[in-house]
């Protein structure tokens, strides 16, 4: 009972001003010098973290949104990228552009993500991306999304080639609300059968996320994008940058410290 009391202050004590947060919580809290030092604990570390995130937030979005931008004008509809046809645009962020594509030597539907150019541009990014795509294709699960392909755009852009799902990231599926809880399990635990998969092979993920957990229209949930995943023992990672979602980030990660499987986990 009280926990709830807690979050209950907590979270209308975010909507008074700081300036008058005191008083407001003296005759919130009746006298309760326990409640209230609980609540303000939550304060104190609640809102130094928010404002970290957002303020980053708003000085990498831009950055995110011109990369994406610029990996989306290498393809429209209609393109061909050798025997792949590019249909539609189905998504986009920083990490490059997505495409539904179809391969006209099968007949199948396929993902088409064209990656931002400058990891083209870096030999060391380029090298390190191709060698994990290839290491990410050799592995054959039906939690980890299918890679089938990487191939190469006009102007030197890398395009990976994908098995397409029907469907969507847990991250539009929590849009909509709060998962049950045995919903919620089951998405886990799929992922985890995923993730033990690829830590058995030598790859860590390093970017777990709502966003790239992926539940089909049949319930099967396959982890997405493995972009910034990294070969256990074979660090191409240029100095000082750390790969990831900083949000999401194991304290060891965004230290820019040694990553094993528990990071992931």
């Amino acid at each position: 009972m009280k926990d709830s009391r807690v979050e209950e202050i907590w979270a209308e004590a975010r909507e008074i001003p700081p300036a008058t947060r005191a008083a407001w919580l003296d005759g919130r809290c009746g006298g309760d010098a326990a409640l209230r030092a609980e609540v303000e604990s939550l304060l104190e570390h609640t809102e130094p973290a928010e404002a970290f995130f957002g303020s980053l937030a708003d000085d990498v979005v831009e950055s995110f949104e011109a990369a994406g931008a610029a990996a989306g004008a290498a393809l429209h509809a209609g393109a061909r990228i050798g025997p792949y046809h590019a249909v539609r645009e189905i998504g986009r962020g920083g990490m490059g552009v997505v495409w539904e594509g179809l391969d006209e030597r099968l007949d199948r539907r396929v993902a088409l993500k064209v990656l931002p150019p400058w990891l083209a541009v870096d030999p060391a990014a380029r090298e390190r991306l191709v060698a994990e795509a290839r290491a990410a294709s050799a592995i054959e699960h039906p939690n980890l999304a299918t890679l089938y392909d990487v191939v190469e755009l006009d102007g030197g852009s890398l395009c990976l080639v994908l098995a397409l799902y029907d469907g969507e990231t847990l991250r539009e599926r929590l849009a909509r609300g709060p998962m049950p809880v045995a919903e919620a399990v089951d998405a886990v635990a799929q992922a985890a059968r995923g993730l033990a998969e690829v830590h058995r092979r030598g790859i860590v993920h390093r970017d777990v996320k709502p966003a790239n957990l992926f539940r089909t229209t049949e319930g099967r949930v396959v982890v997405l994008d493995f972009g910034v995943a990294k070969a256990l023992g074979e660090d191409r990672t240029a100095r000082g940058v750390r790969p990831g979602t900083v949000a999401y980030m194991a304290p060891e990660q965004a230290r820019g410290e040694p990553v094993d499987p528990r990071t992931d986990v």
